[in-house]
């Protein structure tokens, strides 16, 4: 079985076990579990959010995002450099580089985001980690949106192509 194949099942299902290992933490103070501990500001609020669940729920919960993130960025990594060699639309050149180069940028700014929960769990959220969860998780989410819609557009425009160039007189 192709690695990216083996990458893509394993992305799945950390998918699957981090939706419902996180499911436990969504509650009326985090409606959106982890993401609330991500996201939400000032230090106040960011306490309900931790004192909403038992802290080995919060601690479970990243511990299984770090698996997840080797997974995801592994993906993405080698879907990224599978299209840039295979010149696939959107992923010839510079391009396609850039797009290798933002798999790693999403899982690393992943790895800070989750390192500053931690901080904000051990010793109390303060105005640092809040402000570097929140900034790390804002731009890892953009960049895994611009690499799943290039993904996912350059599948569609190489299968337009294919499908093109299979059609009998064209």
């Amino acid at each position: 079985m192709p690695k990216l194949t083996i990458a893509f099942i394993a992305a799945i299902i950390m998918t699957i076990v981090m939706q419902w290992q996180g499911s436990s933490l969504v509650n009326e103070t985090a409606p959106w579990g982890i993401v609330n501990l991500e996201i939400d500001r000032p230090v106040s609020r960011v306490e309900e959010v931790i004192a909403s669940n038992a802290k080995n729920d919060w601690y479970i919960n990243i511990a299984l995002d770090f698996v997840y993130i080797f997974f995801y960025t592994a993906f993405f990594y080698m879907a990224s450099l599978s299209f840039h060699k295979k010149e696939r639309p959107l992923f010839k050149g510079k391009a396609g580089k850039w797009f290798i180069k933002l798999s790693i940028a999403a899982g690393v700014l992943d790895v800070i985001e989750n390192l500053s929960m931690l901080w904000s769990l051990n010793s109390g959220p303060s105005v640092a980690s809040i402000w570097i969860a929140r900034h790390a998780s804002i731009i890892k989410f953009g960049f895994l949106g611009i690499l799943i819609i290039v993904l996912l557009t350059s599948l569609v425009l190489n299968f337009a192509k294919w499908n093109k160039s299979r059609t009998p007189g064209k």
